[in-house]
């Protein structure tokens, strides 16, 4: 949930006083960027280090078989942090940490030590996320469980909660959701109760309603309420709800990696912002919010709803903000902002020639002062007009202890801000004193149900990083562009059913080697719209036609290269496979699952509605998914999920008969396999020019390099069988382990 300082909160208030101190944080936190940037910016050749993050409601099948959330979050954090000082007290190694999150009812777990720049740590993922999981089920109780769900089923409806409590109360004033929900942190209920005073109302959230063929409107509860511009409508035909526990209430998965500098990690932000809305539509799975089916897959303009705090001025509404009942001076804010501070990223902030003008093509809003400072000061404008965006939000939680801090000594006014600019990437620059580098964080991704789906996509996206560095690649569309995708990965079945806009000549190795063959043209068009078309997924992928080999081609001749140790080959293929076959409909996203095992329960009408039968049944089945103890075809395919067991660990096996077999092993699950020598090949993300040079004795390894992508474009969608994979070995080698 991003910065968790701890203090006693200030209650948002329009008054001189409060407006003065709200100010006063954004031009400190201004300053303590300026510090952090001064002294780190020369920084360099940090390795790779790179982690995820998960996140798991806590449920309980209660006496009458009903199953409900329940709010015991701070009691299992503090039960597995004490279980973790009592390991580092016995000289053990601890594997995971814990983390509040907005619900009272939910828990993040990631590594407790980031993984590292050899092949190796590919593997280790999915046995660090299954001791997670199993961690956190010991410390439960027999009858609670966790659960990856992206959205409770039927949070809101009735008694849904084990720790019955009636609806509101005085933080978010909601219809629907008690305010005991949220986690005791002064944080969360902070930025609830701010988001609503700022803005003046309560939030409002409209999900598209899915109109099933016995779905009568006119039954359906209807709710009069106040539009984001003051007006009274009634909602019918969308999902409503009012409360930031139904956004920050999803559970996600994310992905952070340190960049070796500043220059770097400017480069990754962007070419991964445009992968955003691809992997949110590739990792869909949230169909059903509060009861009812959705027109939508996935989570993300709810959050966006559940956390807009603009007031009518910043939405567009009206061009003079009003002083509401009770306060001193007008509502804040003098001009329009396009998004709530939850939403896709608004420019891109490379230094790389590839980064036309003409792709940052959204009008983005600046605060000026922040922006006159940065410029000032020796930013350049690229990234100061970034963080100048970041700078029209509001800081939403102040401690009155921590007003008047040091800017030499904590950056907590600057992370005030960027920690609630929830966007699809974050860009993060070190922490005062320490040794942590540049940083990007990945974050569309959607919760999946099962730690081999999370492990995929967290080494698909980890390989990916790899690949745009090494291969040089340039992805860029207008930033435009990338919001349209964002809408289009919302709807029904996008990842099989809809198209994106995606860069038309993907060219790995361009500006080294010159392009792919003589009627390739090397040059980017002269007019930025030439540059992309519509693609399916699938076909980003895995490629289409001769100018674009498709990203997977390149994940197999990436690790070609680096010569990777089977094993780990083996598994990765497991993985990258798996993604493919979703991207091709071989394999159902979450949120397909999900519809059609509604649709099929006897208990469903065909009305929308889902049942509190239904509720259970589904629930119930994600937990034996999760738990290994029931396997899913349509979900996983042939990846067989491990049952989790008191006494043994249980790894992966590949044999020539079974393609997947659980074992038991003997070595520790969170330690991962044991690692062989030859498997401890770099990552290696630096360019290819960089690591190889480019002179006219080596003008060999374009063509080996090319041959290898070529070979795998003509054959992506086959299983790659190691033995049958020409490696890189049979080459003469360029890049062996510095």
């Amino acid at each position: 949930m991003g910065f968790l300082e701890a203090g006693i909160p200030m209650e948002w208030q329009d008054t001189k006083e409060y407006h003065d101190i709200l100010e006063y944080v954004l031009k400190h936190g201004s300053d303590q960027f300026l510090e952090v940037f001064r002294r780190v910016k020369d920084r360099k050749n940090d390795v790779l280090k790179w982690g995820d993050e998960v996140e798991f409601h806590i449920g309980k099948v209660e006496s009458d078989d009903s199953v409900k959330i329940s709010c015991k979050a701070r009691e299992l954090i503090e039960k597995l942090e004490a279980e973790d000082r009592a390991l580092v007290q016995e000289g053990k190694k601890i594997f995971s940490t814990w983390h509040p999150e907005y619900g009272a009812w939910m828990v993040e777990a990631t590594p407790a030590h980031p993984y590292g720049n050899s092949a190796a740590d590919l593997r280790k993922v999915e046995p660090n996320l299954r001791q997670r999981r199993r961690r956190i089920m010991k410390a439960l109780n027999d009858d609670e469980y966790i659960i990856g769900l992206v959205a409770w089923p039927r949070m809101g409806c009735d008694d849904f909660l084990v720790e019955s409590a009636p609806p509101g109360g005085p933080v978010s004033e909601s219809l629907f959701l008690p305010d005991s929900l949220i986690n005791p942190h002064p944080r969360f209920g902070t930025l609830t109760r701010n988001i609503r005073k700022r803005r003046g109302k309560k939030v409002d959230i409209a999900v598209p309603l899915f109109i099933d063929e016995n779905t009568d409107i006119d039954k359906l509860p209807s709710y009069s309420v106040t539009s984001r511009c003051n007006k009274s409508m009634t909602t019918r035909k969308e999902i409503y709800m009012d409360s930031m526990g139904f956004g920050m209430g999803c559970c996600c998965l994310q992905v952070t990696f340190q960049a070796r500098d500043l220059k770097e990690s400017r480069h990754l932000y962007d070419q991964l912002a445009v992968l955003c809305p691809i992997f949110l539509a590739l990792t869909a799975g949230t169909p059903v919010f509060k009861g009812l089916l959705a027109d939508t897959d996935v989570r993300w303009s709810t959050i966006s709803q559940s956390v807009d705090c603009r007031t009518p001025v910043e939405v567009g509404c009206v061009d003079k903000n009003i002083t509401l009942p009770g306060a001193e001076m007008p509502q804040r804010g003098t001009k329009k902002i396009r998004k709530s501070r939850y939403d896709s990223i608004d420019s891109y902030i490379s230094t790389s020639p590839l980064l036309k003008p003409e792709y940052n093509d959204n009008e983005t809003e600046i605060h000026e002062p922040t922006l006159k400072k940065l410029l000032d000061n020796g930013v350049d404008e690229t990234l100061a007009r970034h963080i100048a965006h970041l700078f029209i939000r509001d800081p939403l939680v102040i401690f009155s202890d921590r007003v008047h801090v040091k800017d030499d000594a904590t950056t907590e006014h600057f992370e005030n801000i960027q920690s609630t600019n929830w966007q699809t990437m974050r860009w993060k620059p070190p922490p005062l004193e320490s040794d942590m580098g540049w940083r990007v964080e990945f974050r569309p991704m959607e919760m999946q149900l099962t730690d081999f789906e999370n492990a995929a996509y967290t080494v698909f996206v980890v390989l990916l990083t790899r690949v745009i560095l090494f291969f040089d690649l340039n992805l860029y569309i207008p930033i435009s562009k990338v919001d349209e995708n964002m809408k289009t990965a919302h709807k029904m079945d996008a990842v099989l059913k809809e198209k994106f806009y995606f860069r038309e000549n993907l060219v790995p190795l361009e500006a080294q080697c010159g392009p792919m063959d003589e009627s390739e043209g090397g040059e980017s068009a002269d007019n930025a719209d030439d540059e992309y078309e519509l693609m399916t997924i699938e076909e980003i992928l895995l490629g289409k036609g001769d100018a674009f080999p498709g990203l997977v081609p390149l994940i197999w001749a990436y690790l070609d290269i680096i010569d990777c140790y089977e094993e780990t080959r083996l598994l990765v293929e497991k993985y990258v496979d798996f993604i493919s076959d979703r991207a091709k409909g071989d394999i159902l996203t979450p949120a397909r699952w999900i519809r059609n095992f509604i649709s099929s329960h006897p208990d469903y009408k065909k009305d929308s509605i889902v049942s509190k039968k239904i509720e259970h049944d589904l629930v119930k089945r994600c937990i034996d998914i999760s738990n290994g103890e029931l396997h899913e075809p349509s979900l996983l395919g042939d990846n067989r999920v491990c049952p989790l067991n008191e006494n043994k660990e249980l790894d992966r096996l590949e044999t020539k008969n079974q393609p997947e077999l659980c074992r038991a092993s003997s070595a520790n699950l969170a330690d991962g396999p044991d690692i062989n020598p030859k498997d401890m090949k770099r990552l290696r993300g630096a360019s290819f020019q960089e690591d190889v040079g480019m002179s006219a004795q080596h003008a060999y390894k374009c063509a080996v390099v090319r041959s290898l992508i070529e070979k795998y474009k003509s054959e992506p969608q086959r299983k790659h069988v190691l033995k049958e994979t020409l490696g890189f070995a049979n080459t003469p080698a360029f890049l062996a382990s510095k």
